[in-house]
């Protein structure tokens, strides 16, 4: 048990020590409590068990709970030159990449299967920078750049319940401005710049959190203008 501050990455990384260092654990397999597996999850997992090193992460098809046949995340890129960051397989049909494993630059903290040997080697999840998101992408990018091999499994299929967001802006200007700052929120500016601080090869490469913000912002205001004359939005 934590005391309520651990977030993501701490009470992940409390976990994965008690795992690995108290009970000598050869794998742990990161899980939210609001995902849900295919039938047959655990026992093709425990067949590529088999097959893997140590050396490797595993991955897991995501798709989305509210529309089983869409996918949601299958890893993700990241382009240290031109910050090109995002997730592979969004919103495409589950027959994509049926049956092509598939090797990502980063993954989700869901459904992904770690040896201790993979922390032993990088260490564990930077939870002082990156408490809650970019937990996840920053601690298995970091082990790719050390020379582990990341693979997503199409057979691994979980479903996860997508709407489950963290912090949204919903309309008022006071929330936009808190969402720059908040723990909770994906556009919490110091932690996507501390992201790219730390993988970015090339000055370019920031011009993609310019490029993302300004969108973020924009579409905050023209929704504001459309509202004023009867536009509705579905958030």
């Amino acid at each position: 048990k934590g005391d309520g501050n651990l977030w993501w990455s701490g009470a992940v990384t409390k976990a994965a020590t008690d795992a690995f260092s108290n009970n000598k654990k050869d794998f742990i397999l990161l899980w939210n409590n609001d995902i849900v597996p295919k039938s047959n999850y655990f026992r093709e997992l425990s067949k590529i068990i088999q097959t893997i090193d140590k050396n490797t992460i595993v991955g897991s098809k995501i798709c989305d709970l509210d529309d089983p046949v869409k996918i949601w995340s299958m890893g993700g890129i990241f382009n240290p030159r031109n910050g090109e960051k995002y997730m592979l397989g969004l919103d495409k049909k589950t027959n994509f990449n049926e049956n092509a494993i598939i090797e990502p630059d980063w993954l989700t903290g869901m459904g992904t299967l770690i040896s201790r040997e993979v922390t032993e080697k990088i260490g564990f999840w930077n939870y002082r920078d990156f408490p809650l998101y970019h937990g996840d992408s920053d601690f298995t990018y970091r082990a790719k750049k050390n020379g582990i091999k990341l693979l997503v499994y199409p057979q691994l299929v979980i479903y996860n319940d997508t709407e489950n967001t963290g912090f949204m802006h919903g309309g008022r200007l006071s929330k936009l401005i808190k969402s720059f700052g908040a723990i909770r929120s994906k556009y919490n500016l110091k932690k996507e710049w501390k992201f790219y601080r730390l993988h970015a090869s090339s000055w370019k490469a920031y011009m993609q959190l310019f490029y993302k913000y300004f969108k973020y912002t924009a579409g905050f205001f023209k929704w504001k203008v459309l509202h004023l004359f009867g536009k509705k939005t579905n958030q």
